[in-house]
């Protein structure tokens, strides 16, 4: 007599019984602000599609300025379910789509509206070849890369 394993596999997540939302549909472009990314993924019979690795959100369209997505939780992959933490630094919308292994997942999507961040003012002063400026008149936050030029 031969014994044989037999292992079960979930099929491709389904739409119909998995979900793709967020716990935020606007967040502020200021780096700190953030949403939950919350996926749970079944197959066509219900059963959960569990893995440990090679998950990915990614952005369809055009894309937010300097959005990071954190790693994702798997925690509770048993359950198929995944989390991850979002985050931006620029205006726009982001549609973020789940994708496993190079595959996107059973045609999910969620938005999320990235708006511009509050003006902070700053105080102090700046001292420039002997001359000191207020600070009051910089910008405080969402300059990257910004040249400042003094004559």
């Amino acid at each position: 007599m031969q014994t044989v394993d037999i292992t079960l596999v979930a099929g491709p997540a389904d739409a119909s019984q998995s979900v793709l939302k967020n716990n935020r549909s606007s967040l502020k472009g200021d780096f700190t602000d953030s949403a939950e990314l919350h996926l749970v993924l079944h197959d066509i019979s219900g059963n959960p599609i569990k893995v440990s690795e090679g998950m990915e959100f990614v952005q369809s369209g055009t894309n937010v300025p300097y959005m990071k997505i954190s790693a994702i939780d798997y925690s509770q992959n048993i359950n198929g379910d995944y989390k991850a933490t979002i985050t931006g630094g620029g205006e726009g919308i982001a549609t973020l789509i789940p994708v496993l292994n190079g595959v996107h997942q059973a045609g999910l999507s969620t938005t999320i509206q990235f708006t511009r961040a509050e003006d902070k003012i700053m105080s102090g002063t700046v001292s420039v070849n002997g001359t000191d400026l207020p600070t009051t008149t910089f910008p405080s936050q969402g300059v990257h890369r910004g040249v400042l030029s003094v004559e």
